[in-house]
């Protein structure tokens, strides 16, 4: 614990305010007086062991406007000590921070001792080291009791798995009907035919032993319809090309940009590295989805895919030939 001495006189500084948009500098300039207690106190340890001291705003520090306090940098040392008030918010301060380090600087924060829990979260996982001080001695203001205390690390991330990951459904969630609605209107099928010969497709292959899931009937079923000429041509280029006519559900994706925005722009949240992610698992079909308006606002897509040409048995000892488009034919 750092407590402040009541009877130290504040101390003239070297300061200037320079920053060449890395870091701050440090160079000389002429002498001010810096009038936070604790600063004065930490500035004066520095000084009666031979260091150069420049005094400057925490926000000059930092690099981020509006933020009270002081900040010391001690350049033959590479220290810099920010000096935080009680109106301080922590977490404002942590990129800041973050850029110090990363210009080789050694920060320790010097935090008033009943704000100790808040810098504890507002800077969890930052580079930084803590420190608190308390209140000076007299009458009417005692020191706090207790042993002094050494500075300490900032806690690890308390987030070790920063994502926020949105999985979706796609159809009648993300859109407001089937996404193979654009298929069948392509080709002039009608939907309600082709979901009840699929709802039938289950008990049609276990009288034949088979067994089979709806997802992969419904599949092998526009195979079928390919193969008999309904589908005619259909490759995985024109699935993409139907995927354009769907519309998304209201609200969609502006939602999605709207989540991402929102952690953004929360500093407790960017502090910590917090990012929001949105994804979508489907029994659909992936060109679909990727040709649709929604794929650009997706991390990522998981979906059935066709195979248009088939490896042939030996393919392996034969020379690569160049893929051509051509209707699709099995499962991916």
């Amino acid at each position: 614990m750092f407590c402040q001495d009541a009877d130290l006189e504040p101390l003239a500084l070297n300061y200037i305010d320079v920053t060449d948009g890395t870091g701050p500098m440090v160079t000389a300039a002429p002498s001010i007086t810096t009038t936070h207690p604790v600063a004065v106190a930490s500035a004066s340890s520095y000084s009666r062991r031979g260091h150069t001291v420049v005094a400057t705003s925490l926000s000059a520090a930092v690099g981020i406007d509006g933020l009270p306090g002081s900040a010391l940098l001690v350049a033959d040392a590479g220290i810099a000590e920010c000096v935080l008030e009680d109106r301080t918010d922590p977490a404002l301060m942590a990129p800041g921070i973050e850029a110090l380090v990363a210009d080789g600087w050694e920060v320790t924060v010097l935090v008033p001792a009943p704000r100790m829990g808040a810098a504890h979260w507002g800077l969890r996982g930052s580079s930084a080291m803590l420190q608190a001080w308390c209140g000076g001695r007299g009458p009417a203001n005692p020191s706090n009791s207790g042993r002094p205390r050494y500075p300490e690390r900032v806690p690890p991330p308390l987030y070790t798995q920063p994502v926020v990951a949105f999985i979706w459904d796609f159809d009648r969630t993300l859109i407001p009907s089937n996404q193979q609605d654009a298929l069948f209107d392509a080709y002039g099928v009608d939907p309600d035919a082709f979901w009840r010969e699929v709802d039938g497709l289950t008990r049609f292959y276990q009288a034949r032993g088979v067994k089979i899931g709806r997802d992969a009937a419904y599949l092998l079923h526009i195979l079928t319809y390919v193969r008999e000429g309904i589908f005619e041509g259909l490759t995985n280029a024109r699935l993409r090309e139907l995927g354009a006519g769907i519309e998304p559900a209201p609200g969609i994706p502006e939602f999605f940009e709207a989540t991402r925005r929102h952690v953004a722009d929360e500093p407790r949240y960017s502090a910590s590295g917090i990012t929001v992610e949105h994804y979508t698992v489907s029994t659909g079909i992936l060109p679909m989805i990727e040709g649709s308006p929604l794929a650009p606002h997706l991390d990522g897509i998981w979906a059935n895919t066709f195979v248009e040409e088939q490896a042939p048995p030996g393919y392996l000892s034969h020379l690569d030939m160049p893929s051509t488009e051509m209707p699709i034919s099995a499962l991916g």
